[in-house]
């Protein structure tokens, strides 16, 4: 049995149940309300009483808060499942989805996608089968790009490529072309979408006294969904590379947190002491953490703040980190045992047992469209064995003001309070009162910060930091330097145009 219809058509299926007559018999309950539209309709049963609408002429599917125009369509209302194989196009709340075939499960939000085009996070992806939703996804025979030209300036083409957690891209067998020439190759790439706009940062060269010029690399290979193996290093002409092995997995769904693990290197890259992270990008990294596990060995890393430059640390460590959230705040707290060694110069500190207690917190005490003010604090306690402790606490209070979309204005202070002894120079920590001002803007396509750090007691200035980056269409070549610890750094930010 079936019905035709040339007019206006909306079916509603939570109606469907409570109309009579045989085509419209509908028992099994609707969790949310599916609205049809189309020109001309067909419905009827399948061998196994089933449901079947058939549509056609200007199909429209809403389902909760997402879209499906198609030319046409076929409903299947026990599997709750919409085909097509005509062009078709999916709005839904992470970004719109294009292709020209589909099997697409409206209550899950889930489907498999041919010759697809999608825009999510403000990345454009083209390829051939993407499966999943806009949330999370894996796809095939892929190019990527956040230009918008209609010959984009790059795109990262890649066998395939998953979006976890709606946070982070993984790619497989990635090529950088930029201007249609092939520029570098990975076997694997992953790309934070959410933490940054910046879409690749290519390996930078780097300089740093005494060891001089080198280069700098990190490669993550992730193990199934929870576990990332990380690989990094800086070799340098006239030095020891430095290397550092990790395995990070997150003990509840989500990615883990697998980045730096000293303390002091984090609180020293945070926004209000870094010029190359922002604030929005410090409290995304803190709300999206999860409880993590995490394994390392390092060879002859050299610290970034260590107080004397012929620094060498190695170390081997099992950590565990808690995130927790707090109204306007998130934190947490890590606890690491293992051993380390170091030398400076010629001096060698053995390999020496050690476990650490760490806090990290950011709090928002008030905000307005111009104004924010926060409250930050980072606190350690290391125990040596029985060579005695180590403890420091550093809070601070940042103030910033934004008096356009494209410039603002940081004014912050920090002092810091230090207890016990520790017999590495990595380990130790300052105690000194900094007030640290940072001003950054946009002007067309320049975009330019400075950050300066002044010690109110040595009346002495400790860093400061240059940032300059020209965009010319989607390629941001950029330069970084600071004053203290010594540091140059070039690349490009592959971005979309703003």
């Amino acid at each position: 049995m079936e019905a035709q219809s040339r007019g206006y058509l909306r079916v509603v299926l939570c109606l469907l149940m409570l109309c009579s007559g045989d085509i419209f018999a509908y028992s099994q309950p609707v969790d949310a309300e599916l609205t049809l539209r189309a020109g001309r309709y067909i419905v009827s049963r399948n061998p196994e009483g089933a449901l079947q609408i058939h549509l056609s002429d200007g199909v429209e599917l809403i389902y909760q808060e997402r879209r499906l125009l198609a030319e046409s369509l076929q409903l299947d209302t026990e599997r709750k499942e919409a085909l097509t194989e005509s062009p078709f196009m999916l709005i839904a709340p992470e970004g719109t989805l294009q292709g020209e075939r589909l099997r697409y499960e409206y209550e899950r939000g889930f489907g498999r996608f041919e010759n697809f085009r999608a825009e999510v996070l403000k990345v454009i992806i083209r390829g051939a089968v993407l499966e999943g939703d806009l949330s999370q996804f894996t796809a095939y025979q892929i190019s990527a790009t956040t230009c918008e030209n209609t010959v984009p300036d790059y795109v990262i083409e890649a066998d395939s490529v998953r979006l976890t957690e709606g946070a982070r891209l993984r790619l497989r067998n990635a090529r950088l072309k930029i201007r249609g020439r092939t520029v570098l190759s990975l076997p694997f790439l992953t790309v934070r979408v959410r933490e940054t706009a910046q879409i690749l940062e290519l390996p930078s060269p780097v300089y740093r006294q005494p060891d001089g010029w080198g280069m700098r690399s990190q490669l993550e290979l992730p193990i199934g969904s929870r576990t990332v193996a990380t690989a990094s290093g800086t070799v340098y002409f006239r030095a020891l590379p430095e290397t550092r092995l990790t395995l990070a997995t997150a003990l509840t769904p989500g990615i883990p947190y697998a980045s730096e693990p000293e303390l002091r290197a984090r609180f020293e890259a945070s926004a209000l002491y870094h010029l190359r992270v922002t604030h929005e990008q410090e409290q995304a990294r803190l709300a999206a953490r999860t409880p993590t596990l995490r394994l390392e060995q390092s060879t002859h890393i050299r610290p970034l703040f260590a107080p004397e430059q012929d620094t060498r640390l190695s170390r081997s460590e099992l950590a565990l980190e808690v995130p927790f959230q707090t109204k306007g705040g998130a934190g947490a707290l890590a606890f690491r045992i293992g051993s380390q060694a170091e030398r400076v110069g010629s001096r060698h500190t053995p390999r020496t047992h050690r476990a650490t207690a760490e806090l990290e917190w950011r709090q928002s005490l008030f905000t307005t469209p111009k104004w924010e003010l926060w409250l930050l604090a980072w606190a350690s306690h290391t125990q040596y064995g029985s060579r005695g402790h180590y403890a420091w606490l550093r809070p601070n209070v940042a103030l910033r003001w934004r008096p356009a979309p494209t410039l603002s204005f940081t004014l912050g202070y920090g002092s810091a309070r230090v207890e016990g002894s520790t017999p590495f120079l990595t380990d130790q920590l300052e105690g000194r009162n900094e007030l640290i001002m940072r001003a950054e803007g946009v002007w067309g396509n320049l975009r330019g910060g400075v950050l300066t750090r002044w010690d109110t007691q040595g009346h002495t200035l400790n860093d400061l930091q240059l940032q300059v980056g020209w965009r010319i269409h989607c390629i941001e070549p950029t330069l970084f330097w600071r004053r203290s610890p010594s540091t140059l750094l070039l690349g490009i930010n592959l971005t979309a145009f703003l």
